[in-house]
């Protein structure tokens, strides 16, 4: 076995300059088959204080965990992890609301808006600052400070679990890197080596590209969720890995290179290196394209890797770099995923042992390892399991000083409005010929730009 990465070096190191200025609870264990604890009728009691005190203890308390990253065999663990749980606090019962990941951003704004959220959600990197500036998150920190296991975190997860106003709105429970995925069979027939520069990377799709057997090169996303992918490309062929100037107010996209990169990556659609149905592609389009052999290459996050293992098999498909920009740097985004707590929570201590729970160090390594994530833990981040075989390109991307890791302006509060809404119509305008691509990022900077102003103008 491989000798121990140490990531967490690694990481913090990599972070340093990108993040922006109670009861204890019982042992971990791991999902068994068992399902939640069977509650009968309360008994009555006599009217006195120590028995309301009992009788207080005796209820049970419901409180709702909502899911939005979900796919089948995760939730299938996330269901056996809960029924443990449940079975150690049988006061406690849990709801797990699965919503679509293209559903989900919306159902959350309106549950805000009518501040009628679930008691725990699991909040991706670029919700945090949006709906945690609502006022819709609960300060974790009071509540961190006091938990047996606050010293086995991550400082780079507590970092960006503070990334907006530097309060823990959210405690992340992965790390994720994007990975490239190829059609190892695809390019052994076609005698192409796998591509390490965007620039082969653009010409191995093309060269994959068959539509007569109804195969194209790659899962183009321009639908919910676009602008991960774009970014990736886009900052990749500029060589740099900052939203900003050295001025910290003007957008990077405004230099003439962003319109060329662009349009790099618009001819992947343009040419018909992608079906026309792709304009509207989301998350489970792109990855379903790639599995059912519609598609060769797919850009994605490292969680989707079980998936394409389980349609795929290991002798289909495997895993590399994202390919490297113009300067020889690869840049990749480093996101998170983790968990919050409503602020209007009636159940707030409630929903914190859920989330200890889901945290402890056996849980977290857990999960992580069921989701193809990094953990957040920092025994299990010593795991060499997280750096070997698919996830190899997790161990390189830590290790390599060529990989440039880099964070979204995700401490913006209209950060969350810009990914899911307002980079997509700009980026479908631009693809059906209605916009320039030098018009789309005219108005993907001035969007930032205003965003950064504001947020600048707060400090």
């Amino acid at each position: 076995m491989r000798r121990k990465i140490t990531w967490i070096l690694v990481l913090i190191m990599a972070f340093t300059c990108m993040v922006p200025a109670c009861s204890s609870t019982p042992a971990a264990s791991v999902p068994s088959e068992a399902g939640p604890a069977e509650t009968g009728e309360a008994e009555e009691t006599p009217a006195d204080n120590s028995a309301d005190t009992q009788g207080a203890a005796d209820e049970i308390v419901n409180i709702t965990f909502m899911e939005v990253l979900e796919n089948q065999a995760r939730t299938e663990w996330l269901d056996g992890v809960i029924a443990d749980f449940e079975s150690q606090h049988p006061n406690i019962k849990v709801n797990r609301e699965a919503i679509p990941w293209e559903q989900a951003h919306d159902r959350l704004v309106t549950q805000v808006a009518a501040k009628a959220v679930p008691d725990v959600l699991e909040t991706p990197a670029n919700w945090l600052s949006e709906f945690a500036a609502t006022g819709a998150y609960e300060n974790l920190q009071p509540y961190f400070d006091t938990w047996e296991y606050n010293t086995e975190i991550a400082d780079i997860a507590l970092s960006l679990g503070k990334s907006y106003d530097d309060t823990l709105y959210e405690l992340p429970y992965g790390l994720y890197l994007v990975v490239m995925m190829y059609r190892s069979d695809w390019l052994a027939e076609n005698n192409i080596p796998v591509p390490t520069t965007i620039e082969e990377y653009y010409q191995a799709i093309a060269d994959v590209t068959d539509t007569s057997q109804n195969r194209y090169g790659y899962a183009f996303r321009g639908g919910a969720g676009c602008w991960g992918l774009l970014s990736t490309l886009l900052l990749g062929e500029m060589g740099t890995g900052r939203y900003f100037e050295d001025d910290n107010a003007t957008s990077i996209f405004r230099r003439p290179e962003a319109v060329t990169a662009l349009e790099n990556f618009g001819n992947l659609y343009f040419n018909g290196y992608a079906p026309q149905d792709a304009l509207n592609w989301g998350y489970a389009e792109t990855v379903d394209s790639f599995t059912s052999g519609v598609t060769g290459f797919l850009v994605q996050d490292t969680e989707v890797i079980g998936v394409c293992l389980d349609k795929l098999g290991e002798d289909k498909f495997n895993t590399a770099m994202a390919p490297a920009g113009s300067d020889g740097n690869t840049y990749l985004i480093a996101g998170h995923v983790g968990l919050s707590i409503s602020s209007y929570s009636e159940h707030k201590d409630e929903a914190w042992e859920l989330i200890t729970y889901l945290m402890s160090p056996e849980v977290n390594a857990a999960w992580a390892e069921t989701s193809w994530l990094v953990p957040s833990n920092k025994d299990a981040l010593n795991d060499p399991t997280f750096a070997e075989g698919l996830m190899a390109p997790v161990g390189t991307a830590l290790t390599d000083p060529n990989v440039v890791l880099y964070s979204h302006p995700d401490y913006l509060p209209e950060w969350g409005e810009f990914y899911e809404k307002f980079s997509v119509n700009e980026l479908q305008a631009y693809l059906l010929g209605e916009q320039t691509a030098a018009e789309t990022l005219s108005n993907i900077a001035g969007y930032l730009e205003e965003a950064q102003a504001k947020y600048l103008e707060s400090k």
